[in-house]
C-alpha cells in the first residue's frame, strides 16, 4: 500500500505558529479542564441566585449593549448598563490580580513552586465563600465576577 501524502505546512504567520505549537502536558489539560467546568457551574449558580452572568463576559457585553440602547431611546434606566459595566470591570480586576500574584505558565506544566497559584485558588475561594455570605447584598455579584476573573487569569 501507498503511504499516504504528507500536507504541506500552511506558510506565513499561521504556519509559524503551528511549528511552535506544543502540546500542554496531560495535567495542565486535566487542570484547565476543572476549572472550566467549575467557572461553567460559577456563571450557573449566579445567574440563578444572583441575577448575573459573571465568568462568560460575551453575554455581559451583550446586555451592556442592550443598556445603551435603552438610554439612547429612552426606554431604559443608568442601572441597566451600569450593572453590566461592573462586572466586566470586576472580572477586569480579578484577573489582574491574578497576573500580579501568579504571574505567567507555560504549555509545558503549571510550576506551583515558583509561580503563586495556590495563593491566586486560595483568593478565588475567598472570594466565593465571601459570595455565599453576602449573596443578598448588591456587591455579591461583583465579588463573583472578579472570582472568575481572578480564575480566568490563572490560564
Amino acid at each position: 500500500a501507498e503511504a499516504p501524502a504528507r500536507r504541506k505546512p500552511p506558510r506565513g504567520v499561521a504556519g509559524r505558529a503551528l511549528r511552535g505549537f506544543q502540546k500542554p502536558d496531560n495535567v495542565v489539560l486535566l487542570i484547565g479542564t476543572v476549572l472550566s467546568a467549575s467557572a461553567g457551574m460559577v456563571n450557573v449558580i449566579a445567574f440563578l441566585q444572583l441575577n448575573a452572568f459573571v465568568s462568560h463576559v460575551s453575554g455581559t457585553y451583550s446586555r451592556i449593549g442592550i443598556g445603551l440602547h435603552g438610554l439612547a431611546s429612552g426606554s431604559g434606566a443608568a442601572e441597566d448598563t451600569l450593572v453590566p459595566v461592573g462586572l466586566v470591570l470586576s472580572f477586569i480586576l480579578g484577573a489582574a490580580v491574578c497576573g500580579l500574584v501568579a504571574g505567567r505558565n507555560d504549555l509545558k506544566g503549571v510550576q506551583i513552586g515558583d509561580r503563586l497559584y495556590g495563593v491566586a485558588l486560595l483568593l478565588n475561594a475567598a472570594c466565593l465563600v465571601t459570595v455565599a455570605l453576602v449573596a443578598d447584598h448588591g456587591a455579591a455579584k461583583f465579588i463573583a465576577a472578579a472570582a472568575c476573573g481572578l480564575q480566568n487569569g490563572m490560564c
